[in-house]
């Protein structure tokens, strides 16, 4: 059986590194989004297995409970694992595999982490390699996109 690919959603670069290593020693495919905005293109494109968010709700952006509404709105079964100082029971009641309170011990995370990528392979169907091998190309496509975008972006601000 494959690892599965795991998306981390996270808005603090260290814990984003954190998490991709405790990914590491679970699966060799991880993707890493900065924001739910981002992490909502990765979904969109059905090559995740399951994701591991970690947004903290002071910040701007989406929370790790909208971004799991947005993906059960869209019928998407992909589990999550919710990194939060409280429990979150609405993410629980809306169908979250796994939570770890934070602070968050590297070996609770790597266990949530292998948890929701048993139960994705037991949801999905098995798909094609070849449609596997087009869908990481459209993803690899996303994310130079998304790199090109943030880089003109920060050339524009510098300018002006």
């Amino acid at each position: 059986m494959k690892p599965g690919t795991l998306l981390i959603v996270a808005d603090n670069a260290s814990v984003r590194e954190n998490l991709l290593e405790c990914a590491s020693e679970v699966t060799p495919e991880t993707w890493v989004a900065k924001d739910g905005h981002e992490a909502i293109l990765f979904l969109e494109m059905d090559t995740i297995d399951a994701v591991v968010c970690c947004l903290s709700d002071s910040s701007d952006g989406m929370t790790c409970l909208e971004l799991l509404a947005h993906a059960r709105a869209r019928k998407l079964d992909i589990p999550f694992v919710i990194l939060s100082e409280s429990i979150p029971v609405e993410a629980i009641k809306m169908g979250s595999i796994a939570y770890v309170q934070t602070p968050y011990l590297r070996i609770e995370t790597s266990d949530a982490i292998q948890k929701a990528l048993a139960r994705s392979q037991q949801v999905r169907p098995i798909v094609s390699q070849d449609v596997n091998a087009r869908r990481k190309v459209e993803l690899r496509r996303i994310r130079h996109a998304t790199q090109m975008l943030r880089r003109y972006s920060k050339i524009y601000s510098n300018a002006g």
